[in-house]
C-alpha cells in the first residue's frame, strides 16, 4: 500500500503529531507499505529530503504567507496536486488542524484514492472550511473519545464513519529501575498558560522535600520562573529548556513522578504515555483525553484541574509511600504496552484504510 500522511509539520518540527505520525510511518515502512510525508515549508529546509528513511516533501509556502497573500493559493494547490500525481497514493491519511485537511480537498482531483483525517486537535479552520473537511474526508479517526465528542455539534451531517483510535508510540528499552523515594517531580511541555504548570509550582510549594524539573520553552518561561522565585523554590526547581525528542525517556527516568497540570482539554495527552512507559507514576488533571491514559488509583493520580492542593496532597501521597509509585510505575508501563502501543496503533489504522478502500471501490 502507498501511504501518504499530510501533517501540518514534520520533523525536525518536534509535538505530539509529529512524534506519532514519524514512529506510525517506521512502523508501516517496516510492513513492506511505501511510505510519504508532506508537511509544510520550513526556513532552512530543502523541498525533499528523506529523514531516517523516510520521503518527506515540505509545501513550498508557508502558512503565514498563504493566509495573508491568498494570490499564494492556487501555485499551492498545484505543488500539492503535482506531489500526489507523482506518489500516487492509495490511501492520504491526514492529521489535524491547519492547512492539511483544506489543501487535500482542493487537490483531490489529482488523487482519487480515499482519505482518513485525523483529530488531534481543535481545528484552525474557518467555520465553513472546517464543516466541509469534516464532512467529505471518507474516515474520520479522533486520538481520544474526548476529542471525538467536542466535534460532536459538528459532525452532525456527517454520513461517514467516526472512530477513536488512542495513539501509540514505540516502547522504550530497557525499562529504568524503579524510584527508591520520591524526590524528584518533572512536568514537560511547552510553557505555554494551557499546560498549567504554575499550577505544578504552587503545589510544590506544598511539599517540602521535593525538587521540580520543568523541562521544555515557551512564552510562559519568564513568568514561571518570576512565580518559583516569589514562592521561594529558587534552589528546588531547575528550568531545563527545551529536550531533544531522543532524551525525552532518559529524563523522565531522572524522575520519581510526572505532573500534568493542564487547565485545556487534553486531546490525548503524550506526554502521560511517555512517562508511562518509562515505568514513572502520573499525576495528572482530570480533564480532556487523560483519564483515558491514566487509569486514577493504579497508575498515577487523576485531580481536579486548577487544583494545587490537590495535586500536593497526590505528590504528598507518593512520598509518604514512595512502594506505591514503584507499583503505580510498573502498572503504568504494562498498561501502556498492552494499550497504547504503537504496533496496535498502526493495524488499527491500517484497518481504518482498507475500510476505506474498499467503501471506495464499492461505490
Amino acid at each position: 500500500m502507498r501511504i501518504l500522511h499530510w501533517n501540518d509539520g514534520y520533523y525536525p518540527r518536534i509535538g505530539g503529531t509529529e512524534t506519532l505520525v514519524r514512529d506510525l510511518c517506521h512502523v508501516q515502512q517496516a510492513a513492506g507499505h511505501q511510505v510519504t510525508v508532506v508537511g509544510r515549508a520550513l526556513p532552512g529546509s530543502p523541498a525533499e529530503e528523506v529523514m531516517d528513511g523516510i520521503p518527506v516533501w515540505r509545501r513550498p509556502v508557508l502558512d503565514e504567507e498563504l493566509i495573508h497573500q491568498p494570490g499564494l493559493l492556487t501555485r499551492q494547490i498545484k505543488a500539492c496536486a503535482d506531489y500526489k500525481q507523482r506518489f500516487q497514493p492509495d490511501i492520504i491519511h491526514i492529521h489535524g488542524c491547519h492547512m492539511a485537511g483544506w489543501l487535500h480537498l482542493l487537490s483531490r482531483s489529482a488523487a482519487p484514492c480515499p482519505a482518513v483525517l485525523t483529530l488531534h486537535a481543535p481545528l484552525h479552520l474557518p467555520a465553513a472550511v472546517q464543516r466541509r473537511v469534516l464532512e467529505e474526508v471518507e474516515i474520520l479517526a479522533a486520538v481520544s473519545a474526548s476529542m471525538l465528542a467536542s466535534f460532536a455539534p459538528q459532525l452532525k451531517n456527517r454520513n461517514g464513519p467516526s472512530h477513536v483510535i488512542h495513539n501509540g508510540l514505540a516502547l522504550p528499552l530497557p525499562p529504568p529501575a524503579p524510584p527508591r523515594d520520591v524526590t524528584t517531580a518533572l512536568c514537560l511541555g511547552r510553557m505555554v498558560n494551557e499546560k498549567g504548570f504554575d499550577i505544578a509550582l504552587r503545589a510544590l510549594a506544598q511539599v517540602p522535600g521535593v525538587r521540580l524539573i520543568m523541562a521544555g520553552d515557551g512564552i510562559e518561561l519568564p513568568h514561571l520562573q518570576k512565580l518559583a522565585a516569589d514562592l521561594g523554590l529558587d534552589h528546588r526547581v531547575d528550568f531545563r529548556g527545551w529536550v531533544h525528542p531522543t532524551a525525552v525517556s532518559d529524563l523522565i527516568a531522572s524522575s520519581d513522578v510526572v505532573l500534568m497540570p493542564s487547565r485545556w482539554e487534553e486531546p490525548f495527552g503524550l506526554v502521560a504515555l511517555q512517562a508511562a512507559q518509562v515505568s514513572r507514576p502520573i499525576i495528572a488533571s482530570r480533564i480532556g483525553g487523560l483519564p483515558e491514559i491514566i487509569l486514577h488509583g493504579t497508575t498515577g493520580f487523576l485531580v481536579p484541574p486548577e487544583d494545587p492542593a490537590a495535586m500536593a496532597a497526590a505528590l504528598q501521597s507518593l512520598c509518604d509511600h514512595p512502594e506505591s509509585a514503584t507499583h503505580m510505575g510498573s502498572h503504568a508501563r504494562s498498561h501502556a504496552e498492552q494499550t497504547f502501543s504503537i504496533a496496535s496503533c498502526a493495524a488499527a489504522y491500517e484497518n481504518l484504510y482498507t475500510s476505506a478502500s474498499a467503501g471506495i471501490r464499492a461505490s
